[in-house]
């Protein structure tokens, strides 16, 4: 086994440091010149081919006068005026580093943002990149202060600056010496963050202004040498930073409605006082305006100071605020569309814009027909403008009112059961009662005569000529309504329920003029027939029936079902009707 012992030997990069004149140091004492010291060990001889290996991050490194020269990171650094040794190791290797009083002065700063703030720089020349004209290009993020103001950001990269000598050597303005990060202009500002290795390069966090020019294509920097111990902040020397800050552009503005106020695909509104509110309509509408910006997710402007709101066409209609709040015009009259224009003048885009159209509409028309009363199957399509007086009775048929409010967007509403509706008639002889049934109108006629209905919903209104004629609709035919007993009418028709049960029955009544009343004996509680009506049943043991019209269980029946009838018999007036029914029994387990 051979074992070589390489021949080490220490160089710095200058052996004769000088003051630098006008700098201080942190403690306010005179600066010097520092250098670099490069530790070699050179190997070879035996037949083994010489090489040399740069061992300085391996080497104890220490001063023999710290007070004239200091080491710290393969540096040496002036303290004081005088001379001392600079020793590799247990001592047997050195070089003497001498510190003159004589003085040096900077004549520039020129700094770069790297990447990397631990890099090692070689001691002569001055590192290639700061040298180079070209550019470290860094993109800016986006973010808002409490005030919503919008700037552009950079954080994550450290700045390495050098000053020029007087005598062309270069001194790394290390952390606590005086280095100042400084926008050109007045459009940004520069904050000292604490860097992720303390000690080592300073870490800046820019924030470019929200007023800063559309012109500028990116944000330039200054890198400033101050005195530390001069309260009037000197400046020693200055330069500008190699880098330049890439600011995304904003390429478009979305103006959108807000949900929460939502105003359909047309987007329109009507007047606090049209009665479209009724319907549904808002009186006002929120826009939502989103800004665009490559590679960053759209964020809302909508109460940005930059947003301007305007109303480009239509301003009888609608008004807008500087928040984006459109609403109906409430002291003019038409109706119409306008147009919302929303423009963004952003120091990172040339004017943006885009035009929202909002339509103020509201009713403009009512129609309505009478249709019978109580209604059935297929009423709604019958028109009723004559109200008989119905057989063997002194009351006379009703109407119900059916109205459609028309708006000036060309749609239409249903407003019959709308509280806003009212009516009106020129005579006594129709007896107007609201919401008899299901919220609806119901016209009554109390006696003979020829009366004009209005009906008025809101500001439109409409009318109806009403005859209430004495000639009496006589009843044609009656028949059992099936879906009394069970409402699947494809199933055998039964009654199933605990025993002794019992429910009523449902008769429909057909008169000579086409009109029906679905439940002659409960439904129309204000008319009553004066004739007899009679109830039987073939098996009364299973299923039986009342005076009054009510069916009671008693049993099942499963093989064949139960015959019910029901007779109308003429006592003074009209034709006697009969209608029959088979209905099974299925008796149902009492509970408990």
């Amino acid at each position: 086994i051979r074992v070589w012992h390489p021949a080490v030997a220490i160089a710095p990069g200058s052996a004769r440091l000088k003051r630098i004149g006008g700098a201080r140091t942190a403690s306010c004492g005179p600066m010097y010149q520092s250098t670099p010291l490069a530790v070699t060990a050179r190997f070879g001889g035996n037949g083994l081919a010489p090489f040399a290996a740069d061992v300085t991050c391996w080497s104890q490194i220490t001063s023999s006068d710290p007070s004239v020269v200091r080491v710290s990171s393969g540096r040496a650094i002036g303290a004081s005026a005088g001379a001392a040794e600079v020793v590799v190791g247990p001592g047997s290797v050195s070089t003497m580093i001498e510190v003159s009083s004589e003085t040096v002065t900077p004549t520039c700063v020129s700094a770069a943002i790297v990447h990397n703030g631990t890099m090692v720089f070689t001691p002569s020349p001055m590192p290639d990149m700061l040298n180079s004209t070209s550019r470290v290009n860094v993109t800016a993020t986006y973010s808002r202060n409490a005030e919503k103001t919008f700037t552009a950001e950079f954080v994550t990269h450290a700045v390495v600056a050098f000053t020029r000598l007087s005598d062309g050597t270069f001194e790394e303005l290390l952390p606590n010496m005086g280095l100042q990060v400084e926008p050109s202009d007045e459009f940004a500002d520069v904050f000292a963050v604490e860097p992720p290795v303390p000690g080592v390069r300073d870490y800046y966090r820019v924030l470019v202004k929200a007023d800063a020019p559309p012109t500028a294509s990116a944000c330039a920097l200054l890198a400033r040498w101050t005195d530390a111990c001069d309260a009037s902040g000197g400046i020693l020397a200055a330069g500008p930073i190699a880098a330049s800050v890439q600011l995304p552009k904003a390429t478009k503005v979305n103006v959108t409605i807000s949900s929460s106020t939502p105003c359909g695909a047309n987007c329109s509104i009507s007047r606090p006082g049209d009665a479209a509110i009724h319907l549904g309509r808002r009186s006002s509408v929120q826009l939502v305006v989103m800004l665009a910006i490559p590679g960053w997710a759209p964020t809302d402007f909508t109460n940005d100071n930059r947003t301007v709101y305007s109303v480009v066409a239509g301003a009888e209609f609608v008004t807008v605020s500087s928040s984006g709040l459109v609403e109906a015009r409430d002291d003019t009259v038409g109706f119409g569309a306008a147009t919302i224009g929303v423009a963004f003048d952003y120091w990172r885009a040339a004017h943006l814009a885009q035009n929202i159209t909002v339509r103020l509409d509201g009713v403009t028309g009512l129609s309505w027909t009478p249709t019978p009363f109580p209604a059935y199957p297929g009423s709604t399509s019958v028109v009723k403008t004559t109200l008989n007086k119905i057989q063997c009775t002194s009351v006379f048929q009703a109407a119900a009112v059916s109205a459609t409010a028309s708006l000036s967007d060309g749609t239409s509403f249903s407003v019959s059961t709308s509280p806003l509706l009212t009516g009106s008639s020129t005579a006594d002889s129709v007896v107007m009662t609201p919401f008899w049934s299901g919220n609806q109108y119901v016209l009554r006629g109390s006696s003979p005569g020829l009366v004009v209905v209005t009906m008025t919903f809101g500001n439109a209104s409409s009318q109806n000529l009403i005859a209430v004629s004495d000639t009496s609709v006589m009843m044609t035919s009656i028949a059992w309504d099936p879906s009394a007993w069970q409402s699947n009418a494809s199933e055998p028709l039964t009654f199933a329920a605990v025993r002794g049960s019992s429910r009523p029955v449902r008769i429909i009544g057909t008169f000579s003029d086409g009109t029906q009343i679905v439940d002659m004996l409960f439904g129309v509680p204000w008319l009553s027939f004066n004739q007899s009506w009679s109830f039987f049943s073939y098996d009364s043991d299973r299923i039986s029936l009342n005076a009054t019209g009510h069916a009671f269980v008693w049993a099942s029946s499963y093989v064949y079902p139960v015959t019910l009838l029901v007779q109308k018999a003429s006592v003074s007036c009209g034709i006697p009707l009969t209608s029959s029914i088979q209905v099974y029994a299925n008796l149902e387990p009492d509970v408990g």
